[in-house]
Protein backbone atom coordinates (compact mmCIF):
# COMPACT_ATOMS: atom_id res chain seq x y z
CA UNK A 1 0.00 0.00 0.00
CA UNK A 2 2.83 2.37 0.88
CA UNK A 3 4.49 1.64 -2.47
CA UNK A 4 1.33 2.54 -4.41
CA UNK A 5 0.96 5.76 -2.40
CA UNK A 6 4.59 6.66 -3.15
CA UNK A 7 4.15 6.04 -6.89
CA UNK A 8 0.98 8.15 -7.04
CA UNK A 9 2.72 10.95 -5.12
CA UNK A 10 5.70 10.93 -7.49
CA UNK A 11 3.41 11.18 -10.52
CA UNK A 12 1.32 14.00 -9.05
CA UNK A 13 4.40 15.99 -8.05
CA UNK A 14 6.33 15.62 -11.29
CA UNK A 15 4.32 15.26 -14.50
CA UNK A 16 0.73 16.14 -13.57
CA UNK A 17 1.43 19.87 -12.85
CA UNK A 18 3.00 20.25 -16.31
CA UNK A 19 0.10 18.51 -18.05
CA UNK A 20 -2.52 20.51 -16.15
CA UNK A 21 -0.71 23.76 -16.99
CA UNK A 22 -0.53 22.82 -20.67
CA UNK A 23 -4.21 21.85 -20.83
CA UNK A 24 -5.65 24.87 -18.99
CA UNK A 25 -3.45 27.55 -20.57
CA UNK A 26 -3.89 26.11 -24.07
CA UNK A 27 -7.68 25.90 -23.66
CA UNK A 28 -8.04 29.56 -22.63
CA UNK A 29 -5.56 30.79 -25.24
CA UNK A 30 -7.29 28.81 -28.01
CA UNK A 31 -10.58 30.46 -27.08
CA UNK A 32 -8.95 33.89 -27.33
CA UNK A 33 -7.44 33.12 -30.74
CA UNK A 34 -10.80 31.96 -32.13
CA UNK A 35 -12.01 35.54 -31.76
CA UNK A 36 -9.12 36.92 -33.84
CA UNK A 37 -8.23 36.60 -37.50
CA UNK A 38 -4.82 35.21 -38.46
CA UNK A 39 -3.54 38.72 -39.26
CA UNK A 40 -4.81 40.02 -35.92
CA UNK A 41 -3.04 37.14 -34.16
CA UNK A 42 0.13 37.98 -36.09
CA UNK A 43 0.16 41.66 -35.21
CA UNK A 44 -1.23 41.51 -31.67
CA UNK A 45 0.61 38.35 -30.62
CA UNK A 46 3.92 38.78 -32.47
CA UNK A 47 6.09 38.69 -29.34
CA UNK A 48 4.28 35.62 -28.08
CA UNK A 49 4.71 33.84 -31.41
CA UNK A 50 8.46 34.54 -31.44
CA UNK A 51 8.89 33.34 -27.83
CA UNK A 52 6.70 30.30 -28.56
CA UNK A 53 8.85 29.14 -31.47
CA UNK A 54 12.13 30.14 -29.79
CA UNK A 55 11.14 28.02 -26.78
CA UNK A 56 10.63 25.00 -29.03
CA UNK A 57 14.04 25.58 -30.63
CA UNK A 58 15.90 26.09 -27.33
CA UNK A 59 14.42 22.98 -25.70
CA UNK A 60 15.17 20.91 -28.82
CA UNK A 61 18.76 22.20 -28.72
CA UNK A 62 19.09 21.30 -25.02
CA UNK A 63 18.11 17.72 -25.82
CA UNK A 64 20.62 17.58 -28.66
CA UNK A 65 18.11 17.47 -31.52
CA UNK A 66 19.11 18.44 -35.05
CA UNK A 67 17.39 21.63 -36.24
CA UNK A 68 16.13 21.39 -39.83
CA UNK A 69 14.29 24.70 -40.23
CA UNK A 70 13.29 27.49 -37.86
CA UNK A 71 10.85 30.33 -38.58
CA UNK A 72 10.24 32.36 -35.43
CA UNK A 73 7.46 34.33 -37.14
CA UNK A 74 5.97 34.34 -40.60
CA UNK A 75 2.99 35.67 -42.49
CA UNK A 76 0.19 33.12 -42.98
CA UNK A 77 -1.26 32.27 -46.39
CA UNK A 78 -4.73 30.86 -45.69
CA UNK A 79 -5.62 31.12 -49.38
CA UNK A 80 -3.33 28.13 -50.03
CA UNK A 81 -4.01 26.42 -46.71
CA UNK A 82 -0.91 27.68 -44.85
CA UNK A 83 -2.13 29.05 -41.52
CA UNK A 84 0.99 28.70 -39.35
CA UNK A 85 2.51 31.90 -37.95
CA UNK A 86 5.84 30.23 -37.20
CA UNK A 87 7.36 26.78 -36.90
CA UNK A 88 10.35 24.74 -35.77
CA UNK A 89 11.29 21.53 -37.56
CA UNK A 90 13.85 19.20 -36.03
CA UNK A 91 14.85 15.55 -36.07
CA UNK A 92 15.07 13.61 -32.81
CA UNK A 93 16.57 10.21 -31.98
CA UNK A 94 14.23 7.23 -31.61
CA UNK A 95 15.26 6.52 -28.02
CA UNK A 96 14.23 7.50 -24.48
CA UNK A 97 16.05 10.85 -24.69
CA UNK A 98 14.29 11.60 -27.97
CA UNK A 99 10.81 10.76 -26.64
CA UNK A 100 11.24 12.79 -23.45
CA UNK A 101 12.82 15.61 -25.45
CA UNK A 102 9.86 15.72 -27.82
CA UNK A 103 7.44 16.03 -24.89
CA UNK A 104 9.53 18.77 -23.26
CA UNK A 105 9.99 20.60 -26.57
CA UNK A 106 6.22 20.45 -27.03
CA UNK A 107 5.49 22.05 -23.66
CA UNK A 108 8.43 24.48 -23.92
CA UNK A 109 6.29 27.52 -24.98
CA UNK A 110 4.40 27.37 -21.66
CA UNK A 111 7.73 27.46 -19.82
CA UNK A 112 9.27 30.10 -22.08
CA UNK A 113 6.32 32.52 -22.09
CA UNK A 114 5.84 32.24 -18.32
CA UNK A 115 9.55 32.82 -17.72
CA UNK A 116 9.62 35.97 -19.87
CA UNK A 117 6.46 37.43 -18.31
CA UNK A 118 7.65 36.79 -14.75
CA UNK A 119 11.18 37.94 -15.58
CA UNK A 120 9.90 41.24 -16.97
CA UNK A 121 7.63 41.62 -13.94
CA UNK A 122 10.66 41.27 -11.66
CA UNK A 123 12.70 43.68 -13.79
CA UNK A 124 10.08 46.37 -14.39
CA UNK A 125 7.94 46.13 -11.22
CA UNK A 126 10.21 44.82 -8.44
CA UNK A 127 8.17 46.26 -5.54
CA UNK A 128 4.99 44.60 -6.75
CA UNK A 129 6.84 41.33 -7.31
CA UNK A 130 8.20 41.38 -3.75
CA UNK A 131 4.67 41.93 -2.40
CA UNK A 132 3.30 39.13 -4.57
CA UNK A 133 6.08 36.77 -3.44
CA UNK A 134 5.30 37.55 0.20
CA UNK A 135 1.59 36.86 -0.33
CA UNK A 136 2.32 33.52 -2.02
CA UNK A 137 4.94 32.38 0.52
CA UNK A 138 2.92 33.37 3.60
CA UNK A 139 -0.40 32.43 1.91
CA UNK A 140 -2.02 35.65 3.09
CA UNK A 141 -4.78 35.76 0.50
CA UNK A 142 -6.96 38.42 2.10
CA UNK A 143 -8.52 41.70 1.00
CA UNK A 144 -5.83 43.87 2.57
CA UNK A 145 -2.88 42.04 0.99
CA UNK A 146 -4.50 42.02 -2.45
CA UNK A 147 -5.37 45.71 -2.14
CA UNK A 148 -1.76 46.49 -1.26
CA UNK A 149 -0.61 44.50 -4.30
CA UNK A 150 -2.88 46.37 -6.70
CA UNK A 151 -2.03 49.68 -5.03
CA UNK A 152 1.68 48.99 -5.60
CA UNK A 153 0.98 48.51 -9.31
CA UNK A 154 -0.89 51.76 -9.75
CA UNK A 155 0.68 54.08 -7.19
CA UNK A 156 3.37 54.95 -9.74
CA UNK A 157 1.52 54.83 -13.06
CA UNK A 158 4.46 54.87 -15.39
CA UNK A 159 5.84 53.64 -18.66
CA UNK A 160 7.15 50.54 -16.85
CA UNK A 161 3.68 49.28 -15.97
CA UNK A 162 2.30 50.18 -19.41
CA UNK A 163 5.25 48.46 -21.09
CA UNK A 164 4.79 45.31 -19.01
CA UNK A 165 1.05 45.20 -19.77
CA UNK A 166 1.61 45.63 -23.52
CA UNK A 167 4.32 42.97 -23.68
CA UNK A 168 2.32 40.58 -21.49
CA UNK A 169 -0.78 41.01 -23.67
CA UNK A 170 1.20 40.21 -26.82
CA UNK A 171 2.78 37.15 -25.19
CA UNK A 172 -0.51 35.81 -23.84
CA UNK A 173 -2.23 36.21 -27.22
CA UNK A 174 0.48 34.63 -29.33
CA UNK A 175 2.47 32.32 -27.08
CA UNK A 176 0.49 29.92 -24.91
CA UNK A 177 -1.44 27.89 -27.46
CA UNK A 178 0.04 24.40 -27.97
CA UNK A 179 -0.81 22.88 -31.35
CA UNK A 180 -1.75 19.24 -31.90
CA UNK A 181 1.81 18.71 -33.18
CA UNK A 182 3.18 20.16 -29.92
CA UNK A 183 1.07 17.71 -27.89
CA UNK A 184 1.76 14.71 -30.13
CA UNK A 185 4.51 13.16 -28.01
CA UNK A 186 3.07 13.99 -24.59
CA UNK A 187 1.76 10.51 -23.75
CA UNK A 188 4.88 8.44 -24.33
CA UNK A 189 7.36 11.21 -23.48
CA UNK A 190 5.90 12.06 -20.09
CA UNK A 191 5.32 8.38 -19.30
CA UNK A 192 9.03 7.74 -19.83
CA UNK A 193 9.90 10.81 -17.75
CA UNK A 194 7.71 9.52 -14.92
CA UNK A 195 9.39 6.12 -15.13
CA UNK A 196 12.85 7.68 -14.89
CA UNK A 197 11.79 9.77 -11.88
CA UNK A 198 10.45 6.64 -10.14
CA UNK A 199 13.65 4.71 -10.87
CA UNK A 200 15.77 7.61 -9.61
CA UNK A 201 13.65 7.88 -6.46
CA UNK A 202 14.16 4.22 -5.57
CA UNK A 203 17.85 4.56 -6.37
CA UNK A 204 18.05 7.38 -3.81
CA UNK A 205 16.35 5.18 -1.22
CA UNK A 206 19.52 3.06 -1.24
CA UNK A 207 21.32 6.10 0.24
CA UNK A 208 18.40 7.26 2.44
CA UNK A 209 18.00 10.41 0.31
CA UNK A 210 14.41 9.91 -0.84
CA UNK A 211 13.20 12.76 1.41
CA UNK A 212 15.39 15.20 -0.50
CA UNK A 213 13.80 14.22 -3.81
CA UNK A 214 10.29 14.49 -2.38
CA UNK A 215 11.11 17.99 -1.11
CA UNK A 216 12.47 19.04 -4.49
CA UNK A 217 9.45 17.62 -6.33
CA UNK A 218 7.05 19.29 -3.87
CA UNK A 219 8.71 22.67 -4.45
CA UNK A 220 8.60 22.04 -8.19
CA UNK A 221 4.89 21.18 -8.12
CA UNK A 222 4.09 24.23 -5.97
CA UNK A 223 6.05 26.55 -8.26
CA UNK A 224 4.38 25.20 -11.41
CA UNK A 225 0.94 25.45 -9.77
CA UNK A 226 1.46 29.08 -8.70
CA UNK A 227 2.83 30.06 -12.11
CA UNK A 228 -0.12 28.33 -13.80
CA UNK A 229 -2.58 30.26 -11.66
CA UNK A 230 -0.85 33.58 -12.43
CA UNK A 231 -0.68 32.87 -16.18
CA UNK A 232 -4.29 31.67 -16.19
CA UNK A 233 -5.42 34.96 -14.61
CA UNK A 234 -3.48 36.93 -17.24
CA UNK A 235 -4.95 34.82 -20.04
CA UNK A 236 -8.50 35.22 -18.73
CA UNK A 237 -8.03 39.01 -18.49
CA UNK A 238 -6.67 39.08 -22.06
CA UNK A 239 -9.58 36.92 -23.22
CA UNK A 240 -12.03 39.31 -21.56
CA UNK A 241 -10.39 42.37 -23.16
CA UNK A 242 -10.44 40.78 -26.62
CA UNK A 243 -14.16 39.99 -26.24
CA UNK A 244 -14.90 43.59 -25.23
CA UNK A 245 -12.96 45.00 -28.18
CA UNK A 246 -14.52 42.57 -30.67
CA UNK A 247 -18.06 43.36 -29.46
CA UNK A 248 -17.64 47.12 -29.89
Amino acid sequence: MQTIYTLITLIFLSVIPLLVAAFLLTAVNSNTKKQLSLNQQLYLGSLGIIIHEASHAIMAFLFGFHAIEVKLIKRPHPEIGVKSLGFVRYSSPKNVRGKIGQAMAGIAPIIGCSTVIIGLFILLLPNSFNLLSTILVTQTFNTQSLFELFASLFQSWSLRLILWLLITTSITIGGFDLSSADRKGFGLGFSLLTLLIIIFYYFLTLFNQETLMMTLLSNFALSISLITILMLILLLITNWLVKIIKNK
